[in-house]
C-alpha cells in the first residue's frame, strides 16, 4: 500500500488534552504546557481532531504550535478542528510521509497512534514520517510519539491510554537509528495489526469520511449509512452502522488471512 493510501485511510480520532498530556507524561495539560521551552515552536504530527494544541496555545501564548493531518484536507475536519483556536495554532493538511516539514525547526513534538497506522500494513510510511520528525526536530528538542505498543497483543490492553514513548535526536547514532527506534517501538503485533489495517481499509470507505465518529453532547455519535448525518451509537440506526463496520472489518480480515496463506 502507498504511503499516501495509508494516510488517507487512516482513521481521525478526538483524544481529549487530558489523556494525550498524561500519555505524554504529565498530570494534567497545564503541566504539558509549562514544560515546554520560552517561545517554542512545536509540532503534533497527525494530530486529528484533539483539541490538545489548541489548549496549550491557549496557555502559553509564546508558543507557536503546528497540527499536521491528512484528514484537513477534507473542508469539513478542517473547519471542525479550526473553531476557537487562538493564532499561535496552524492546522496545515499535510501527507508527513511527504518531506513537508520544515528543518530543525521544533523545540517539541508530539504523535499517537498515526505510526500504527501507518505501519500496519508495512513499515514504509512509519518510517518515512519517522525520518521526517528527526529531520525538522531541533537537536535539543523533546520528541514523544505513542503509544509504545512493541510486544502487547492484548486488545484490551491496546485500548488503554498506554504511553508514549521519549525519543533523543542528541543521542540517536543517526537518522537511520533513529528511525529503527521509533518504529521497533511503536510497530504493533501480529493480530492488533491485522485488525487496524483492516478497520483501516474498511471504515473510511464505507464512512465517506475518516471523522465516522464523534462526541456530540458527551456521548459517541456515528455516521448513519444512509444518510451520512452522526446518529447516537446506542440508537437502531447507530448500532446498524456498528454492525456494517465490525462486519466490514471482519470480513477484511478473513480476506487478509487467506491472502496471506497463498502468499506462503
Amino acid at each position: 500500500m502507498a504511503s499516501n493510501s495509508a494516510h488517507q485511510l487512516a482513521i481521525t480520532t478526538h483524544r481529549s488534552s487530558a489523556m494525550l498530556a498524561k500519555v505524554y507524561g504529565h498530570p494534567n495539560v497545564e503541566a504539558l504546557a509549562m514544560s515546554l521551552p520560552s517561545a517554542a515552536t512545536c509540532l503534533d504530527v497527525g494530530a486529528g481532531a484533539s483539541p490538545l494544541g489548541v489548549d496549550v496555545a491557549t496557555l502559553r501564548p509564546d508558543i507557536e504550535w503546528h497540527n499536521v493531518d491528512y484528514s484537513y484536507f477534507a473542508p469539513a475536519i478542517l473547519d471542525e478542528v479550526s473553531q476557537n483556536a487562538p493564532s499561535n495554532v496552524r492546522h496545515i493538511p499535510g501527507d508527513a510521509t511527504q518531506p513537508i516539514l520544515p528543518r530543525n525547526e521544533y523545540d517539541a513534538v508530539f504523535s499517537y497512534w498515526l505510526l500504527q497506522h501507518l505501519s500496519a500494513h508495512d513499515d514504509m510510511p512509519a518510517r518515512a514520517v519517522a525520518a521526517n520528525v528527526y529531520q525538522s526536530a531541533r537537536s535539543d528538542a523533546s520528541i514523544q510519539i505513542g503509544p509504545a505498543t512493541q510486544g502487547i497483543r492484548s486488545i484490551r490492553t491496546l485500548m488503554s491510554d498506554l504511553p508514549a514513548a521519549s525519543f533523543s535526536k542528541a543521542q540517536a547514532v543517526d537518522e537511520q537509528s533513529f528511525v529503527d527506534a521509533v518504529v521497533t517501538a511503536t510497530r504493533l503485533e501480529p493480530l492488533p495489526r491485522m485488525i487496524v489495517d483492516a478497520a483501516d481499509h474498511v471504515a473510511t470507505p464505507l464512512f465517506g469520511t475518516s471523522r465516522f465518529i464523534v462526541k456530540q453532547d458527551d456521548k459517541a455519535h456515528i455516521v448513519h449509512m444512509n444518510t451520512g448525518e452522526y446518529v447516537p451509537v446506542k440508537s437502531l440506526a447507530g448500532a446498524l452502522s456498528v454492525a456494517s463496520l465490525v462486519l466490514g472489518i471482519t470480513a477484511e480480515m478473513a480476506k487478509q488471512a487467506v491472502s496471506n496463506a497463498f502468499d506462503r
